[in-house]
């Protein structure tokens, strides 16, 4: 069995999203350790690890969960700090020219050749996706 261990980095907006997440489950998690009842809440603390864990593959995977309490909170978070970003973005022209410019596909880490971009805004080279799909 190989296993590779590959860095990624995440966008802005799904740093944020992160940020405000850890930020909430710190606040849920210090809420059981001041009450004493930790060990009582041990399946809501392992729920808020597979949250965290799920935000970093894709903040949709937190967005669109069962869950439908944090679901709703997350998906507030993140609707407001992506149109906080998109404002930004749309004011500035350059970025937005040079992010158009400099699309990586997310499959194969390559300039995106025939570029197809998903709602949540990440790019794909057309045959990347239609061969992972």
């Amino acid at each position: 069995r190989i296993v590779r261990v590959r860095q990624e980095r995440m966008d802005e907006k799904e740093e944020d999203f992160y940020q405000a997440l850890y930020t909430q489950s710190q606040a849920q998690f210090n809420t059981y350790l001041l009450s004493g009842t930790v060990l009582n809440n041990y399946a809501h603390i392992f729920d808020i690890l597979i949250r965290l864990r799920q935000a970093v593959d894709h903040p949709y995977l937190v967005i669109y969960s069962d869950t439908q309490s944090t679901s709703e909170e997350s998906k507030s978070n993140f609707h407001a700090i992506v149109d906080q970003k998109t404002k930004k973005a749309a004011n500035d022209e350059e970025t937005a020219a040079v992010e158009i410019e400099d699309s990586i596909c997310s499959i194969c880490h390559e300039p995106t050749e025939d570029e197809v971009r998903a709602a949540c805004g990440h790019a794909y080279c057309r045959t990347c996706i239609s061969d992972y799909m």
